[in-house]
This record gives structure tokens, sequence and C-alpha cells, in this order.
């Protein structure tokens, strides 16, 4: 058997790079042959991940295959992708996850082949031409597992009816990828590469680019007092280069006075996931740096500058919830009851996680052995396909014809995004037009206030004191309220409408 996986495979990240070994490690035994796609194809400059080819490669052979899997990772989605490697010019922002999931779709539903979600996760709401077509998706899946239950209602609430389980990231099982002698060997390397001596105990951070909020030299700090609590050295991991990772960890270990190993340009998948399940302790941002640590039975805590289900989704399977923190303060000041907690939550994290991952993958499994559809099976995917044509063209009426072929089969979802895009536009502007009115006013009756012969005599009265004592002048909030004032001003002076009515909307041509 030959099974398309498609996924964000081309990244240099580690979480989406483990999902190709995860599952040729599961399916092994029944497939013979894995053909990973990703939206622009290659692979990072790792030791140890897994060749892809793009999607367009991948529609323009067409190799055959006889079943289709997608995810894992957080790829269920419809915005433009930020990742410079997926923005190729034209529409491809737009298209780079939907032909993850509606490109898995498509060729499913063309060729008759059993299609499975391997628990990706939906970041956000779908707009509504985005939802029509993850309903098509989901009528046409076979086997649909994400990653957790807000992923779940997301796509409950786009509409999709296809029967939906939730299951932990499969990623938890990395620690199965490689022998005790590899991740020893791996571990051992990680140090005597940048010249340094194996420590006896180690702490396992990654710091993503917000900081949490806090300065390189305050996080820094944090990190060094970690460390001394526990005794141990630390290990900076970029466990993410394409977000902007390998930056961050210098400049962190740059302002740390404990020696860290930095590990800022990784080898391999296998060398992160020694150095997490080698130390002691995980304390970072990275949600699959926190996997890779259950996954090996270490203690660890996360940390999320903001709120995001697909941290707590993950931990919510495991029920340590109440290790995720806000901040790298807060992250400082639960180390002791880190050490204090019993060991067996986290010592058995993995094997928790493994009733309902083998119940996934059997199903998963059944579904792609089913091989080709025939029968009645055969006109229903017919239909389906007729309803994907009917969709696109009722989307792709908003902005005509494409000449240059461009969008291929996204023509409609590319449409369709369009508008909603710009539906949204125009509902922002309205909302700065009334806020502009708003502040105008506010601005009109400040002015009068402050220039009030009442005001001039109650703030010389209050001031008396102050005076008589000689103490500085304290800002008050009529001051403060100026300061915002006259930002308003500067931005309403750079050009920006604010007089008049709201916008009104425009018509579209699919609309008329």
């Amino acid at each position: 058997m030959r099974i398309a996986h498609l996924g964000t495979f081309d990244v240099e990240n580690y979480g989406d790079l483990l999902f190709p070994l995860v599952l040729e490690r599961r399916l092994s035994d029944v497939c013979e042959e894995f053909v990973h796609v990703s939206p622009a194809g290659g692979a990072p400059d790792w030791e140890d991940c897994a060749p892809s080819i793009g999607f367009e490669e991948f529609l323009r052979e067409a190799p055959e295959v006889d079943g289709v899997v997608v995810g894992g990772g957080q790829i269920l989605r419809a915005s433009p992708t930020p990742l410079g490697i997926y923005d190729q010019g034209g529409v491809s922002p737009f298209v780079a996850y939907p032909g993850l999931w509606l490109g898995a779709a498509y060729v499913a539903a063309r060729d008759g082949l059993p299609l499975c979600w391997n628990a990706p996760g939906v970041p956000a709401p779908f707009d509504p031409a985005a939802a029509r077509f993850m309903r098509w998706t989901g009528s046409v899946t076979d086997h649909a597992s994400v990653r957790d239950h807000e992923s779940r209602r997301l796509l409950e609430e786009a509409g999709v009816e296809a029967g939906m389980g939730v299951v932990p990231d499969t990623a938890v099982e990395v620690s199965r990828l490689w022998t005790e002698g590899e991740l020893s060997t791996a571990y051992e390397e990680a140090f005597k590469s940048r010249g340094k001596d194996v420590p006896r105990r180690t702490v396992a951070f990654h710091v993503n680019a917000r900081l949490a909020g806090e300065d390189v030299s305050v996080v820094a700090g944090r990190m060094d007092r970690i460390c001394a609590k526990l005794g141990a050295s630390p290990i900076l991991l970029a466990i993410g280069p394409s977000h902007g990772d390998v930056e961050t960890q210098r400049l962190v270990a740059a302002k740390m006075a404990s020696g860290p190993l930095l590990v800022d340009r990784p080898r391999g998948l296998k060398e992160i996931a020694a150095c997490v399940g080698r130390s002691e302790v995980y304390v970072g941002s990275s949600l699959h740096g926190m996997i890779t640590a259950c996954s090996f039975g270490r203690r660890c805590v996360l940390i999320s500058a903001r709120e995001d289900h697909k941290y707590g989704g993950f931990l919510d399977h495991l029920g340590l919830a109440s290790w995720e923190v806000r901040s790298w303060a807060h992250a400082e000041e639960k180390i002791e009851a880190l050490l204090a907690a019993p060991a067996d939550a986290w010592e058995r994290a993995l094997e928790r996680t493994t009733p309902a991952l083998d119940e996934h993958w059997n199903g998963l499994r059944e579904t792609l052995l089913s091989g080709k559809n025939s029968g009645p099976e055969d006109a229903a995917r017919r239909d389906a396909m007729e309803s994907f044509g009917r969709i696109s063209a009722e989307q792709s009426a908003y902005v005509g014809a494409d000449p240059n072929g461009e969008t291929e089969v996204f023509a409609g979802f590319v449409a369709g995004s369009l508008r909603d895009a710009h539906t949204r536009l125009r509902r922002a502007e309205q909302d700065v037009a009334k806020l502009t009115r708003l502040m105008e006013t506010l601005d009109d009756q400040v002015s009068a206030l402050t220039g009030s012969r009442r005001w001039k005599i109650g703030d010389a009265l209050v001031s008396l004191p102050r005076r008589v004592l000689r103490r500085p002048r304290e800002p008050v909030v009529t001051q403060q309220m100026e300061e915002v004032l006259d930002r308003f001003r500067a931005w309403r002076g750079g050009g920006r409408t604010t007089e008049g009515d709201a916008p009104t909307e425009e018509k579209g041509p699919s609309d008329r």
C-alpha cells in the first residue's frame, strides 16, 4: 500500500517534522511507501526528517496512491500563511493550508480514495466561504479525528457533520521513535559537538520571540535562578527556527550567567528529543517541547502568553492543565511546587494516552485498508465532485474568470475568501468611523472642561498644598487624557477619514 500524507513537513519546526516519523512507525505494517506532501515541498536541513513533495507537484504528477491522510498539526485553517517559504507570489499564501485539507479531499474524492484525518487542529473559526468548503471536506472524509475538543467544536460550528473523535496529539509517541542507546548518543553529542562537557543534570528551555511580555535580561535571570534551584545546567533549544527561535535563543543565552548549552541550529529531531528527554525538567513556550517532555515522563511547565486552546487541549488529555502559566515570572514561582508534585502525573503520561491512540490508529488503518470504493460508493463520490464543482463555480463568480489558471482547484475557495475578507474590511471601516466620531466628541468635551473658569479655579485650589510644600507636580487624569488625545489627533491628521457617515456596504457581483 502507498499512502499520501499531507502536512507542513517542509518547515523548520520540530513538532510538524515529527508527524511523518510517527505515522510511518504506526503504519509500516500495512504501508510499503509513503508520499509526504507539503505546500512547498522539500525537507529542512536536519538529519532525520522525511522528505516531502510540493502540493502542486502532487497534483501535476499524480503519483498513484491507495489512500490519503491529513495531519497532524494546526492545519485545518483558511487564513493566509505568514511563513515566507509559502509565499511564492500570486495566491500561494491563501492556499498553502487549504491545499492540505481541501486539496486532500479533492484528490480523494476525484480518485475514490479513503481519506483520514490524523488528529489535526483548528486554530480559529471559519469565514462563511471557507466553512462551506470545510463542510464539503467533512462530507468526503472517512475517518476524522482532531486533537482537542475546541477544534471539534469549531468544525461543528462550521457545519461539519462527520463524526469526529478527539485524541491527543499523535506526536506524544515521540519517545518511541528511537532506542535508548540512540537517544543517549544524541544527548552526549549535543554537548561534545559544541565543545562542552556533559553535565550531571540539565533543564531544557525554550523561549519564543514574544518572551511572554518580559525583557530578555529578565527572562535570562529567571532561567538562571530556576537552574540554581534545581542544581542543573541549562539547555536552550531553538525548537521552531521557522518562527524566529534561532535569534531569540541567542539573545537569551547571551544574557545568562549559567553558561547554557545553546542548540540554536539543531542537527535533527533526535537531538531535540534527546535534550528534552534526558533533562530533569522542561520549561518553555513550545507545545511540542511540552509534549516531548510528557512522552519521556519529565516534569514540565508550559508558558503561553495568551489563550490558545491547542495548549490546554493537550494538557486536558493528561489532567495537567494546572502546569500552564502565562509568564516566566509564574513559571519561576511554580518550580518548587513542580518538584514537590507526585512524579506519577508525568511518568505515566504516555501510558494514559495509549488506549485512545491505539483506537485512533486502528480505525485509521482499517479505513485505509478498505481500499478504493466501488458500486454505490462510486456514485456518492461522483456526487461529491459535482457538489464541489457547484460550490466552486458559485464562489468564483465573485471574481470572474481566472485566465491564467493560477488558482486551479482553489479558484472558488480563493474567491470566497476574498469576498469574506472584503466584508470584514467594510465592517472594520464602519467601526473605525464610529470610534473616530466618539473620540472627536470626547476631545471637544475635555477641551471645554479644562478651558472652563470653574476647572481652572478648582485646579488652583487643589494644587495649593503641593506648592506650599514644594512637592513636584504629579500627572493628573486630564494630562493623561491629553496625551491620548494628542496621539488621536496625530493619527487623524495622517490622512485617515474621520468625517461623514460610516462607509456603506457595496454589493459584490455574487450578491446582485
